[in-house]
């Protein structure tokens, strides 16, 4: 993501996208950006991300009921990773069978991406 160009934006940018995204929040939104949430200095300025994280703490203050209200439904969309008979369900990628580890894992993500977010003194 850090490559494309759709998502490379000043720091003032991000900052009014994640303000729009919680105050504004809807369905589509919250499950298209909810993974930027997760995001962490990797290269460049280190003091971009600090500050960002920073005005994310102050916003993550206000009320937040309807973005995390949203962000669990979108968590629990998920259909359980089990068969009837309590297997694991897979499916056929060529001549195997396969277990999506990432389609699996995502409803636990999102769920603790939300505590993470709802808790202060679980996100640092």
């Amino acid at each position: 993501m850090a490559k494309n160009p759709k998502w490379t934006h000043s720091l003032s940018h991000w900052k009014r996208n994640y303000h729009q995204w919680m105050s504004e929040s809807n369905a589509e939104t919250v499950m298209k950006f909810s993974t930027f949430f997760d995001c962490r200095y990797l290269y460049g300025e280190a003091s971009i991300m600090e500050e960002l994280r920073e005005f994310l703490h102050e916003e993550l203050q206000g009320p937040l009921d309807r973005f995390l209200f949203l962000m669990a439904k979108n968590a629990l969309q998920y259909e359980p990773p089990l068969t009837f008979f309590r297997g694991f369900r897979t499916f056929t990628q060529g001549t195997q069978q396969v277990f999506d580890l990432k389609k699996t894992m995502s409803p636990i993500v999102d769920l603790v991406r939300v505590y993470a977010l709802k808790k202060p003194d679980f996100r640092h």
